[in-house]
């Protein structure tokens, strides 16, 4: 039930939300295209990604300095954008925030957050492995956030 509930429940809240203004008389009154309306409102939610982004980040306890994690997180939101045919028009946004949780998340507008507590435990299973080289390290961050990545990345496209 809440399997279903919820999708529900955001899809309503997101067309619940749009302001009376957003669309001008025209696209109210379906004097313009199915194609500008769609433009109309996909424009909207990207302006609202941001906001989103922002009070994700506030939520989550503010950002936090990647570290040790942000070149291997770079490189991999890169290589599944390119794969996916998103090819970046400037840098991805992206952020590690302050909790402790494992989890991660992507916003409509692609915005992608990574949680503290996701790469304190691929740490520790790297960690775990036999005393590595830094650059294989490197190598090995990248290769336990890129599924997770890709996973959340996954959102943005379907």
């Amino acid at each position: 039930m809440k399997k279903i509930l919820l999708p529900a429940l955001v899809a309503f809240s997101l067309f619940w939300a749009l302001p009376a203004d957003l669309f001008p008389e025209e696209a109210r009154s379906s004097k313009i295209n199915e194609e500008e309306s769609e433009r109309m409102l996909w424009e909207h939610l990207m302006r609202r990604s941001d906001v989103w982004f922002s009070q994700t980040i506030a939520k989550k306890g503010g950002e936090s300095n990647p570290g040790v994690w942000k070149e291997p997180i770079e490189k991999a939101l890169f290589k599944i954008s390119s794969a996916a045919g998103y090819p970046p028009q400037g840098k991805l946004k992206y952020a590690v925030v302050n909790d402790g949780d494992f989890n991660a998340g992507c916003l409509s507008g692609g915005q992608v957050f990574i949680c503290k507590g996701t790469l304190i435990l691929l740490d520790r299973l790297i960690d775990k492995k036999a005393a590595a080289s830094e650059k294989t390290e490197c190598v090995e961050r990248e290769k336990l956030v890129a599924p997770i990545l890709a996973h959340e990345f996954g959102h943005y496209i379907n």
